[in-house]
């Protein structure tokens, strides 16, 4: 074969006209380039020669690209000659992988569909989407409404185009998209062509545009350099492709391993791992083994594990895979097979026992007590014995206590006849059951105490794979029973069925920004079925908004199921990393549990925020002191960091600039008093008002900002009067009442203002017989004693009213009120025009405020101070 031909491979339905068309040839020119052709013409999977002088299809660009997008009329452009061509573009051991996508399409103009073109490094452009992996159909992306398309699942994220390619070179990106308007009209969108170099492979996104005739094209980039080999790279089966041989289980070391010979000049860039059919991961090409998770050496039983291997090379948009995968089986025989199940019994909570009556002949409330924890035929008993007096006395159980029974089994007191677990076996698709039952023994008849059972276990959908915790409270409600349990060692796990093999799920449980500067921990549970067995793990750290801030691979990682690993990133940015997100397994290497049925993926865990707020302002004058309660009601901590405030007046004048802090340790939910000492007319000059702002430049990050300032409203002049009083007519002459009223910097008293009194020897101006009088003071006459005028209150001080009503040398009892009303308004109300702050004739008004206490015959205790 010249440098200048090259193969086609022979696939269902294409015959030798077919294919010589495709090419520009006649059937005869094909045959002549192949002599070695049958009389019944290729067969698939036949690898037929053929010229690189193919005529270039009307409408489309050349192999080499002129520069205009493709022509969006017709039959897409070099589609019917395209996958013969991928084989020109092998790229070489030793690159990089590359991801590009697309996570934003915008038109200016409305169409009814939108399709693009995409080449990268120099290949032959490829239709977006191709959903159906069929470059002959017409698809579309969808709409997402005022010019937007929709690229999720085609050109986003697992889905998107993934090349290997030098890591040294610019990356040749080509694309061009074509609008499609009433039907059948096709638009260009202009062509944007640009090389992205290797520093701009961080997954930064880009925005760029193109112009045709059919408008403006928005869209935006980002190119990833991956740190390993998703599972899910675009591959086409190739059944001429070197094969793995010899593939076989190493149960002692648990690895599966295999042989490989490759072609002379064959390139190949790895092995990809199936169970039953199912891609689980991949090795690289050096690899002639892999390490399995203990789980799939103990299929279910009477169930079969098939395990696969064939090896792939990367290509864009696909590669070649060796077809079929080289298989070896493991078979778990029926006969004599069960589930062999750990129940471990951890807790035993009480709450309110009871009371047996009996408490000086034992320890405890109740007891002595004896009981049994059991799992179908397997039990654990104890035994406290039998009550009597003197030093030894026998223990019994006490309300409202949690008890380890690990740490009991050990106790010689509780007379434990095992340690806290058990061992039961269980039928294939069988039940288990799960429960306690605690007796007192007294000199009564032995007493149920609590008991419990959980419904049965049942042998179906993983319900015995994996670690599991539950707890049994009592029908009494008197005892809580915990416990866990797990499939052995030698146990078989997982469901008769393809599709339910055991796999891990791996969970970040958490991640710490705040213990050490030069690091951020992760801490990551496997609640999957099954280990993740001594395979790479890579955590990827972003910003919020989903910028990659690079990928830590940590090698060997075995996390056993219900194990929890913990792991130290180190700081590579000049600052720590606070406001900060990880995603595990950020390149799906793995095939995890909830992944297998699209169930859930892993999404990025944020570290919690902290939220700074002001909870409260307090100035006092003894001091000259303004106090700010700061609250974090956030999830996260303020951790070592100083907290910058500002203070404005209303016209925005500085009165007090960037007030920092030492660096503060504030925990969420909790509080911390800031004082500020105040200087010269400070205080006058907040009168107006002011502002007082948490973190204004977002020194440190929080979750809320639109919530750190608390505006102090201006200050006002406040009146008040008393207008009178009501009681019962019998008792009028056994009542005084007394008020008092006080302006409060914080709770403290900064100022008394009102001391009214009225005594015994009241002057009644008004009474019903046998029901009530009354007295109206007319406190807006000028030089009332009941009248208050003129107080100046700033926007941070309160207003506290005190309200006596007492009944000296009588036995009714005193009554007693207090109130404080808080900026803004003070529940204060405007001035009647007429009679100063006194609302006559009656009506409703914030500053009317009634105080009624107990009651006589229907007749009460009651008086009204107004607020102005």
């Amino acid at each position: 074969v010249s440098a200048a031909d090259l193969t086609h491979l022979v696939e269902e339905g294409e015959t030798l006209e077919s294919i010589a068309e495709d090419y520009g040839l006649t059937p005869e020119d094909l045959s002549d380039l192949n002599p070695g052709l049958g009389e019944g013409g290729p067969a698939v999977g036949d690898e037929l020669i053929v010229p690189d002088d193919e005529p270039e299809p009307e409408g489309g660009p050349s192999p080499g690209g002129d520069g205009e997008p493709p022509h969006p009329e017709g039959d897409p452009p070099l589609l019917d000659w395209v996958y013969p061509l991928f084989h020109l573009f092998t790229p070489p051991v030793g690159n990089v992988t590359l991801r590009l996508e697309v996570p934003s399409l915008i038109t200016w103009e409305g169409f009814d569909g939108l399709h693009c073109y995409v080449s990268l490094a120099d290949s032959l452009p490829q239709w977006y989407p191709d959903l159906d992996n069929d470059q002959a159909t017409d698809e579309s992306f969808g709409t997402g409404g005022h010019g937007r398309w929709i690229t999720d699942g085609i050109l986003d994220g697992d889905s998107a185009p993934i090349i290997s390619w030098p890591g040294d070179q610019p990356l040749p990106l080509s694309f061009a998209c074509v609008g499609i308007s009433s039907g059948t009209e096709a638009l260009e969108l202009g062509q944007i062509e640009l090389e992205i170099p290797p520093d701009q492979w961080d997954g930064i996104p880009q925005t760029l545009s193109s112009e045709g005739e059919g408008g403006l094209l928005e869209v935006i980039i980002q190119v990833t350099q991956l740190t390993g080999d998703p599972r899910n790279t675009p591959k086409y089966p190739d059944p001429l492709m070197s094969k793995p041989y010899n593939v076989r289980l190493n149960e002692e070391d648990r690895t599966l391993e295999w042989d490989f010979d490759p072609a002379e000049d064959e390139i190949i860039h790895g092995f990809r791992i199936y169970l039953n059919g199912n891609l689980q991961w991949v090795e690289n090409a050096d690899a002639r083994s892999t390490r399995l998770p203990s789980e799939w050496f103990r299929p279910p039983c009477a169930w079969t594990y098939t395990f696969g291997v064939t090896v792939y090379r990367i290509e864009f948009p696909d590669g070649p895979e060796s077809d079929p995968p080289s298989e070896v089986e493991l078979t778990q025989p029926r006969e004599g097979c069960m589930r062999i199940m750990r129940v471990t019994f951890l807790e035993l909570q009480t709450f309110d026992l009871g009371d047996d009556g009996d408490h000086e002949r034992r320890h405890g409330d109740v007891g002595p007590a004896y009981g049994t924890f059991y799992a179908n035929d397997a039990s654990v008993s104890f035994d406290h014995g039998y009550e009597g007096p003197g030093l030894d006395m026998v223990e019994g159980l006490r309300h409202n206590t949690t008890y380890d029974l690990a740490v009991l089994t050990g106790d010689i007191g509780w007379h434990f006849n095992s340690p806290n677990s058990v061992i039961t076996e269980i039928p294939a698709g069988g039940t288990m059951r799960v429960g306690f039952s605690i007796m007192d023994r007294d000199n009564n008849p032995d007493d149920r105490l609590c008991s419990g059972m959980r419904l049965p276990i049942r042998d179906v959908y993983g319900g015995m794979d994996g670690v599991h915790r539950e707890s049994i409270t009592s029908d009494n409600g008197r005892c809580r029973m915990t416990f866990e349990y797990e499939p052995t060692a030698d146990s078989p796990v997982g469901e008769r069925y393809l599709g339910a093999e055991p796999l891990p799920w791996l969970e970040v449980v958490l991640l710490d920004v705040y213990s050490n500067p030069d690091e951020t921990i992760v801490v990551v549970e496997n609640s999957g079925t099954a280990g993740w067995p001594g395979r790479t793990l890579a955590l990827e750290l972003r910003t919020r908004d989903g910028h990659s801030l690079g990928s830590t691979i940590f090698e060997d990682v075995n996390i056993p199921t219900g194990g929890v690993e913990t792991f130290h990133i180190p700081r590579t940015t000049p600052e720590p990393l606070i406001d900060v997100c990880v995603l595990v397994d950020p390149f799906d290497e793995v095939l995890e549990l909830y992944e297998r049925t699209g169930a859930m993926i892993h999404n990025p865990v944020c570290t919690n925020l902290p939220d700074v707020v002001v909870r409260d302002v307090i100035y006092t004058d003894t001091d000259r002191m303004l106090r700010i309660v700061v609250e974090n009601i956030g999830e996260g901590p303020v951790s070592r960091w100083p907290l910058d405030i500002n203070i404005t007046l209303p016209d925005d004048e500085m009165l007090l600039d960037h007030y920092r802090t030492p660096e503060l340790i504030l925990a969420a939910g909790r509080t911390y008093t800031i004082e500020i000492p105040l200087f010269g007319d400070d205080r006058t000059q907040m009168f107006t008002g002011y502002t007082v702002t948490l973190n204004p430049d977002g020194a440190f990050p929080e979750s809320d900002y639109d919530n750190n300032s608390r505006v102090i409203p201006e200050g006002t002049e406040i009146s008040m009067s008393w207008y009178g009083f009501h009681a019962p007519e019998g008792l009028r002459n056994i009542v005084e009442f007394h008020i008092n009223a006080y302006i409060l910097q914080g709770r403290e008293r900064k100022e008394h203002i009102v001391e009214w009194n009225m005594t015994q020897d009241i002057d009644w101006g008004s009474c019903v017989p046998e029901e009530y009088c009354v007295l109206q003071l007319h406190p807006s006459e000028v030089g009332n004693d009941y009248y208050a005028h003129g107080y100046d209150t700033f926007g941070d001080e309160s207003l506290e009213l005190v309200v006596n009503v007492n009944h000296p040398g009588s036995l009714w009892s005193n009554f007693a009120v207090t109130e404080i009303f808080d900026s803004p308004g003070w529940e204060a109300g405007g001035y009647n025009p007429t009679r100063g702050c006194s609302f006559w004739p009656m009506r409703d008004d914030v500053g009317r405020h009634v105080f009624h206490f107990s009651t006589s015959h229907g007749e009460d205790w009651s008086t009204r101070v107004d607020i102005c």
